[in-house]
């Protein structure tokens, strides 16, 4: 990876644009498997639990990956229905 930047646009939703260049074609196409995959087994471990989607599951869902030559992009978009899931749901749970 020779850089890595990051942005957001907000207009009703919040999209965040990740974008990654490499020194070639090979690695940039190597970087976006390997992003595709990761995604891939969050979607199958989400319906292995129990059915629910977490609001980072759907996140995850609507995130998508391009390449473009050597630069690979990563969006993804917040709206205020993922909002209002994470709102809900319990980052730590406490200790019994």
């Amino acid at each position: 990876m020779s850089s890595i930047s990051f942005s957001a646009k907000m207009d009703s939703d919040l999209n965040f644009y990740i974008q990654t260049d490499f020194i070639n074609t090979e690695a940039a196409s190597y970087f976006k498997n390997f992003l595709s995959g990761i995604i891939s087994v969050s979607k199958l471990a989400s319906t292995m639990k129990d059915g629910q989607k977490s609001a980072s599951d759907k996140i995850l869902e609507a995130a998508k990956i391009e390449i473009y030559d050597k630069t690979v992009m990563i969006i993804m978009n917040v709206n205020s229905g993922n909002i209002n899931e994470f709102r809900k749901g319990a980052i730590i749970n406490k200790p019994e």
